[in-house]
């Protein structure tokens, strides 16, 4: 897999216009830069999604103090996923991805 082979789908299905996933460790990852309201909607959106009816307990207040909007690049796939590293915007193949980590 190259750099430019990494695509929106990638993190998962659009919820309130976000690409979003939640990894193994809780920590979440959208493509693209986004306003921490929408990340706030498309988090709690993909929580209720597998556990409806649960209160997810993440605010906007929350996702604002543990937001980053950081860029990627040098995409590689094995069996546990995708996987990137944080580079400058600049760099060759860079893409926008926003992280929130609790």
């Amino acid at each position: 897999m190259s750099d430019t082979d990494i695509t929106p789908e990638d993190f998962g299905p659009a919820r309130h216009g976000v690409h979003i996933f939640e990894d193994e460790d809780g920590d979440w990852f959208a493509y693209g830069h986004h306003s921490a309201r929408r990340i706030a909607a498309a988090m709690n959106h993909a929580i209720r999604e597998v556990r409806p009816g649960e209160r997810t307990g993440i605010t906007l207040e929350h996702v604002r103090a543990d937001m980053r909007q950081v860029w990627g690049n040098g995409v590689v796939q094995d069996s546990d996923g995708i996987w990137w590293k944080i580079c400058d915007p600049d760099d060759a193949g860079a893409f926008p991805f926003t992280v929130v980590r609790f």
